[in-house]
């Protein structure tokens, strides 16, 4: 068989894609001349590298030692490529992003303490370490996490809204970029620590990362609140701007019903409750809740978070111990303990494991984030064409009286009190029963709908 410096074209293929993120595609195919392969990165359908990597044919006399060595070199040859594309992306993604001046601030600085660049090696391949910048990484991490945000971001910095508060709503949504990168950041490190051996000094850590990524999450959820605040213009004293107040949520209630019941309908917001309690006991009342549980049949330690956030804060237990060790000389001795326990399974009632609570809440509040970056998104595009003045359930059709121009081809919003559709305009009919590919203001049409619209519905074109 052949193989290319040690690999088959598809192992080095294999290899490429573990190294990229998962937006980047990569292929490799023989190269013009014999001696060459080409990798090539794509971007969807947009190609964004192409490179050479030399190759060699097998033959008898090559030891499993020369092969060994070539193997070294086919990687370095990948890591070196795809490490020059990712620095070239850095750019392109500061750019899409529109951080150009919020890293330019930050790195060109006289401060050097604050202000020079982070770099990190993330391992993708075992024994293969790629360096990135991490202020590049994290803003890739944001937009994965919350996909809806980019897509508003970059309708805000190309000044393509025309929002009375545009500026409020680009402060506030890079304000919650910059603390879910903080957040990502807090929880990859508790991942990172939980496999570690847990002393004082990892347990101390453990739980500072855990009160950081809860202050994150708290300030998220302000940044959310005060964005759709600016948004719908909502009144009222900026003490009461909080997504878990009741009489917040009636206010977008009264503004965007379909807002509302998009919240009000998803566990994020009682999860945002529970971590609320959580806050208030490490921040006010100073107690530590982590602690680490040696199941006494396996063995195994985990540093465990219990359900009820009071619990193991103040000496209270959901389960009988056998044994506690406490180390009062250690800094950690205010709130850490070792609980030895009874237990058979690595299933303990009331608690949670570390890496498990943490994700479980960053996952919530970005569940949250997203919903309301999907809405004002596709808010602030949209343009109002008319309104639905009759319905016929039978054909599936809706006539609109148009109060701007509409084309085959749209896309609309058809939204009412209890009406929210979202479809592509596949044909019209004019009042002659004519299919038509647009119409003009004033005049009234027929349209195809995907589910029931109703009297009185608005109809916007994005």
């Amino acid at each position: 068989m052949a193989w290319t410096a040690g690999f088959t074209i598809e192992e080095i293929q294999d290899r490429a894609k573990k190294l990229l993120p998962p937006s980047i595609g990569a292929k490799v195919d023989e190269g013009p001349e014999p001696e060459l392969l080409i990798l090539t990165l794509s971007y969807g359908t947009e190609v964004v590298l192409q490179g050479a990597i030399h190759k060699m044919i097998a033959i008898p006399l090559q030891t499993d030692a020369f092969i060994e060595v070539v193997r070294k070199r086919t990687l370095e040859q990948l890591e070196k490529t795809i490490g020059e594309f990712k620095r070239n992306q850095v750019e392109r993604m500061i750019a899409d992003l529109g951080a150009e001046e919020y890293l330019r601030q930050k790195y060109c600085d006289s401060n050097l303490i604050y202000k020079v660049p982070r770099w990190f090696e993330i391992e993708r391949v075992p024994g293969m370490k790629i360096r990135t910048n991490l202020d590049h990484y994290y803003l890739q991490r944001v937009r994965e996490s919350v996909p809806h945000f980019q897509s508003f971001w970059e309708f805000i910095v190309n000044n393509e809204a025309s929002h009375v508060n545009q500026a409020a709503l680009l402060e506030y949504s890079h304000g919650l970029m910059i603390r879910l990168a903080q957040a990502l950041l807090s929880a990859d490190l508790i991942r990172e620590l939980e496999s570690k051996n847990h002393d004082n000094d990892v347990l101390f850590l453990e739980n500072y990362h855990l009160t950081h990524l809860i202050s994150m999450i708290k300030s998220i959820g302000d940044s959310l609140a005060w964005l759709t605040k600016s948004y719908y213009n909502l009144g009222g004293d900026p003490r009461q701007t909080d997504l878990l107040r009741d009489g917040f949520l009636r206010k977008i209630c009264s503004v965007d019903g379909h807002l509302f019941e998009s919240l009000v309908r998803s566990n994020d917001l009682i999860a945002c409750l529970r971590l609320r309690e959580f806050r208030n006991i490490i921040q006010h009342d100073h107690a530590l809740h982590i602690m680490p549980i040696l199941f006494s049949q396996s063995g195994e330690t985990r540093v465990m978070v219990p359900v009820n956030p009071s619990n193991g804060a103040f000496g209270k237990f959901d389960f009988n111990t056998l044994l506690r060790v406490q180390d009062k000389a250690s800094i950690a001795s205010f709130g850490v303990k070792m609980e030895i326990v009874r237990i058979g399974d690595l299933n303990t009632p009331g608690y949670e494991k570390l890496g498990y609570f943490s994700d479980a809440n960053l996952r919530a509040i970005c569940h949250l984030a997203d919903m309301i970056f999907e809405r004002l998104g596709l808010l602030l595009r949209r343009r109002l064409v008319g309104h639905v003045t009759h319905y016929f359930p039978k054909a599936g059709v809706a006539v609109v009286s148009l109060e701007g121009d509409l084309s085959v081809g749209s896309s609309i919003i058809i939204e009412g009190e209890t009406t929210l559709l979202e479809l592509k305009v596949e044909s019209i009919r004019a009042a002659n029963d004519l299919a038509v590919q647009s119409a003009s203001a004033g005049e009234e049409v027929a349209i195809k709908t995907t589910s029931r619209a109703r009297a009185h519905d608005a109809v916007y074109a994005i």
